[in-house]
């Protein structure tokens, strides 16, 4: 790995690092050094903060950055530029090693993975367009200036979707987008897709700029850094299907006008007296049925302010919602932004501070949406704006 390093950066400047960059690992000898809560980097040991996996493999893909990637290479190229590009399974992260915390800090960027691809296919499916959104709004408010762009290839998707992967990419801030990769664009559904791309490279360059110049609003999504899911996994990204303008952040949103907790927050260890000083100050929240049940005997939920999203278990079931239930359960929360919006499922919109919004259909037919009082009609497929 050293060596690797090495020779690159006597080559390049900028070198990243793709999502590979993990370890799931749990032969004996790492099983050994997580027990003992110790990590070895050739003959170098470090201490672990605790026993379990996650322990183990995030201090140690750490120490491997630092001892024998970064330092390695910038001893050759004190110029280099180091990149690590996170993957989208922001869920998993700390299970494989990723410390998005330590390791966005340690190298000189970051990088996001977008690639959502096709919600229904047989292979790759199961993940909502709004994913690449979120996850590119959550690591750029970890990285800040650090963030640089968004990564999408054509795996598993349609002309549709891979034109949907680089608008989540756009409206969620990333300054540039990679298209992995050259080959894989030559085949398969590659050459359909960049076809519709380059008809839409004008709209989606004027959109980024326009995203660039203002920031986002929105309810406030908490994701505290290293989270568990529970049975609430990627629950953030069916929830922006709903039409609720999230705001991601991966600390607790005190100053916020409304929040999203999930199970995720629990995280927190300081979760229920800061979600009752946030309910008891009069500020909407919606929560999901397993954190509510989490802290029933901790935080009063009986504020009419507070709207429970039905869960079950199941995030992919909130996309078979009743719009009458949608519109019920996002309107306090919108209230406290100054926005009304109805709308069916797999709407979803974004809100800047300036008034400015966009509203994005992923259904296969028209969307009759209603935002602040004004009908609106969301192609299939397609997307809406106003900006200010």
């Amino acid at each position: 790995l050293q060596s690797i390093f090495e020779y690159a950066a006597g080559l390049f400047d900028e070198i990243m690092i793709d999502d590979f960059y993990f370890t799931d690992c749990a032969c004996p000898e790492c099983d050994a050094a997580r027990a003992a809560k110790t990590v070895a980097i050739g003959a170098t040991k470090f201490p672990a903060a605790g026993d379990t996996w996650e322990d183990y493999r995030c201090e140690l893909m750490v120490r491997l950055s630092q001892e024998r990637v970064l330092a390695a290479a910038k001893r050759v190229n004190p110029k280099a530029k180091l990149i690590i590009k996170y993957p989208q399974w922001y869920d998993r992260f700390h299970e494989r090693g990723y410390d998005v915390v330590q390791e966005t800090a340690d190298f000189d960027r970051i990088w996001v993975g977008t690639e959502t691809r096709d919600y229904g296919d047989a292979r790759w499916g199961g993940t909502p367009q709004y994913e690449a959104y979120f996850i590119m709004r959550w690591l750029g408010g970890l990285g800040g200036e650090k963030c640089g762009g968004g990564w999408f290839d054509p795996y598993g998707t349609t002309e549709r979707t891979y034109l949907e992967q680089a608008r989540q990419t756009v409206l969620g801030g990333a300054r540039e987008s990679l298209l992995f990769c050259y080959g894989s664009l030559l085949s398969g559904t590659g050459p359909k897709n960049i076809e519709l791309f380059r008809e839409n490279i004008a709209e989606l360059l004027v959109v980024a700029s326009e995203v660039r110049r203002r920031p986002i609003i929105g309810i406030a999504a908490y994701k505290p850094p290293s989270s568990h899911p529970g049975n609430e996994p990627r629950v953030f990204d069916f929830a922006g299907m709903l039409g609720l303008p999230l705001a991601p952040c991966p600390e607790f949103p005190g100053e916020a006008p409304a929040a999203f907790f999930s199970l995720h927050a629990f995280k927190d260890k300081d979760l229920p007296r800061r979600l009752a000083a946030f309910i008891a100050s009069g500020k909407p929240v919606v929560i999901t049925d397993g954190l509510a049940r989490r802290l029933e005997d901790a935080v009063d939920l009986k504020s009419p302010l507070v709207r429970v999203m039905p869960v079950r278990g199941d995030p992919a079931s909130l996309l078979a919602l009743p719009q009458a239930e949608i519109d019920a359960l996002r309107a306090p929360a919108l209230k406290a932004l100054g926005r009304t919006f109805r709308a069916p499922a797999r709407v979803a919109l974004y809100l800047f501070a300036d008034g400015s919004h966009v509203v994005e259909n992923f259904n296969d037919e028209d969307a009759a949406v209603e935002l602040d009082g004004a009908p609106v009609t969301v192609p299939a497929r397609g997307w809406r704006w106003s900006w200010k």
